[in-house]
């Protein structure tokens, strides 16, 4: 029953995005993030839930937190390539191009490839709780490593202007969200 409801939700949330009107000024284009945004939330999200499933794997030994990790991943993996190719779906009639090697886009696909190597890395090795061992190791280095590339973001977004959402929302110094608020 828990399928046939979540199918229900997803088809009802699906109908009520292609419902909405069109963006005043990014046109149909704008409904793709009824898709992308909750997709890039779950992709961290998951990846977040498989780094406490890690340590609590490595720290504790609960086999229960491998297991979790491990079937998290494929999950991460398939809401991670569905945010990249929205985004890209929706960075070409909005910025003009489809990928840019600015580091949101590159902290998410680098994201894709720690779910390739967690998932590559617990099929190659034979012992299944050696396996996850190594996983949950590269899991909690990718944490490491994705949030020094939000650092970076960060500190860049203070200093420079890369393609952002803001220069999305703005055009010519007029806000775009002003009729909004």
């Amino acid at each position: 029953w828990l399928l046939a409801l979540t199918v229900l939700s997803a088809a009802a949330g699906l109908w009520y995005a292609f419902q909405a009107p069109a963006d005043y000024l990014q046109g149909q284009s704008a409904k793709i993030m009824y898709i992308h945004v909750p997709s890039a939330g779950m992709s961290m999200m998951i990846y977040g839930f498989m780094a406490v499933c890690a340590v609590v794997a490595l720290v504790w030994h609960v086999k229960l937190s491998e297991t979790m990790a491990m079937c998290a991943a494929p999950i991460g993996a398939a809401f991670t390539a569905i945010t990249l190719i929205t985004g890209s779906l929706w960075g070409r009639p909005t910025w003009g191009t489809y990928w840019v090697w600015d580091a949101r886009l590159t902290s998410e696909l680098v994201l894709l490839f720690l779910y390739f190597g967690v998932i590559g890395l617990y099929r190659a090795i034979e012992e299944p709780r050696k396996a996850a061992r190594a996983a949950c190791l590269l899991i909690l280095i990718g944490v490491v490593v994705n949030n020094g590339i939000v650092l970076i973001d960060h500190v860049n977004q203070l200093r420079l202007r890369g393609l952002s959402r803001e220069q999305a929302l703005l055009r010519g110094g007029e806000e775009r969200l002003r009729p909004i608020l």
